[in-house]
C-alpha cells in the first residue's frame, strides 16, 4: 500500500504548532491550525477515556489526565489561534469573541478563510509567495 502517510503528516503539523509553543507573532496556515486542533480533540478524548478507566471520572468532570492535556495545550492553542487570525489579517484580540456563542461561530468562520496572499502586517505568507505575490 503506497498511499500517503496521513498520520505522519498530521503529527508533523501538530508538532510544528507545538514547536511554536508561545509564539503569538507571525501567521499560521489553515492546515497548521486545523491539524493542531483535530489532534488536540483526539488527545482529549483519549485522556477522557483514560480518566474514566483509571480514575472512574465521568464525562462531566475533568480527570487528572485530561487536566494535564488541557494545561499542556492551553498556551499553544491560543498561540496558533492568534497566528491563524493574523493569517487573515486580523488581530488576536478577535479571540475575545469566543466568550459568546455567536463569537465562537465567527471565529470558526474566520479559521476556515484562506489567508491573505503574500506578506501582510503580521509576516510572510506561511505558504510562501510567487513572483506576483500569489501563494505558491
Amino acid at each position: 500500500m503506497g498511499g500517503p502517510n496521513v498520520v505522519g503528516a498530521w503529527m508533523d503539523g501538530y508538532l510544528a504548532a507545538m514547536g511554536k509553543y508561545g509564539t503569538f507573532s507571525g501567521r499560521a496556515a489553515r492546515q497548521e491550525y486545523w491539524v493542531f486542533h483535530l489532534v488536540l480533540v483526539v488527545l482529549s478524548l483519549a485522556a477522557s477515556v483514560a480518566d474514566l478507566l483509571v480514575f472512574g471520572t465521568g464525562l462531566d468532570h475533568q480527570g487528572p489526565v485530561g487536566l494535564v492535556v488541557l494545561l499542556v495545550h492551553l498556551v499553544p492553542s491560543f498561540a496558533v489561534s492568534v497566528r491563524r487570525l493574523h493569517d487573515i489579517g486580523r488581530t488576536g484580540w478577535w479571540l475575545l469573541l469566543e466568550i459568546t456563542v455567536i463569537g465562537i461561530l465567527v471565529i470558526f468562520i474566520f479559521a476556515l478563510q484562506r489567508g491573505t496572499p503574500g506578506p501582510n502586517r503580521y509576516g510572510a505568507d506561511p505558504y510562501g509567495a510567487g513572483p506576483q505575490g500569489v501563494a505558491a
